[in-house]
């Protein structure tokens, strides 16, 4: 047989804590830390596309934006414009101190993707002269210190849908529950992100949408990684058929009939 890769809109990145305190509040700091990052090599091992937002390019609100900058001359260039200063064993803080830095995620064994994610993020920001350690969690230890907020970076898989509303995960209103993982509170975000849940025309919604993903970009709450994919195991007498997309009435019955004339 063969393998056959769906996509999906499971979004993995690697969420900051941006509360107060933190020494990654700055945006120019996570685009440095993102520009460091190798998501193709993420998914040339462990599938999925490469992703610029947490809006997946299989949903209808998806918008094309150009490619972020990446390298080291151009990280160091945003290091250095927020006072950080680069010392001989590494950067230092504005206030004198060595940086460094904690990425949270599950066990490898059972999580190996994650575990990738992380060990490639540490590995780059350490060469780059911030040490970065990783520690491994249990699921639960893992979602209590991103509740409680007590962390600095954690790698994160959320399931945001072909209709995506990021609200849950960036509205300042769910700080109270929780649910606002980066401990973002703005209320510009607040106002585009409740727009773009709002009903209106697809073309307003698309509008809309497209303002929260150059923001998102802008801005790394999230930094991302890839789009999960999933695979499908097909026996060798089945030809033809390549993934599909079921949005509308008349695609589901495209998709049936493929099935069972495969069948056949």
């Amino acid at each position: 047989g063969s393998t056959i890769e769906l996509g999906s809109t499971v979004f993995s990145g690697i969420a900051t804590n941006l509360r107060p305190g933190s020494v990654l509040r700055d945006p120019r700091l996570r685009a440095g830390l993102a520009a460091l990052l190798d998501p193709l090599a993420i998914t040339s091992v462990f599938g999925g596309s490469v992703a610029r937002t947490p809006v997946s390019p299989l949903s209808w609100g998806w918008t094309a934006l150009p490619d972020a900058k990446t390298g080291v001359d151009y990280a160091t260039s945003l290091f250095k414009s927020v006072k950080w200063k680069k010392g001989a064993t590494g950067w230092l803080l504005p206030g004198g101190a060595a940086a460094s830095l904690e990425i949270l995620t599950l066990p490898a064994s059972a999580h190996p993707a994650d575990a990738a994610v992380a060990a490639q993020a540490a590995a780059a920001w350490t060469a780059f002269g911030i040490p970065t350690g990783v520690t491994e969690l249990s699921p639960v230890d893992l979602t209590s210190r991103l509740a409680s907020g007590t962390f600095q970076l954690a790698v994160l898989n959320v399931d945001v849908g072909l209709d995506p509303d990021l609200y849950p995960l960036l509205g300042s209103a769910a700080v109270l529950s929780g649910g606002n993982i980066v401990g973002i509170q703005l209320k510009e975000l607040d106002t585009l992100l409740n727009t773009a849940r709002q009903p209106a025309s697809l073309e307003d919604r698309e509008k809309a949408l497209a303002a929260v993903q150059r923001w998102c970009a802008a801005n790394n709450y999230l930094l991302p990684i890839r789009f999960l994919a999933r695979e499908l195991l097909v026996a060798p007498r089945l030809t033809g058929v390549a993934p599909l997309l079921v949005q509308e009435p008349e695609t589901h019955l495209r998709d049936v009939l493929s099935f069972r004339l495969a069948a056949q």
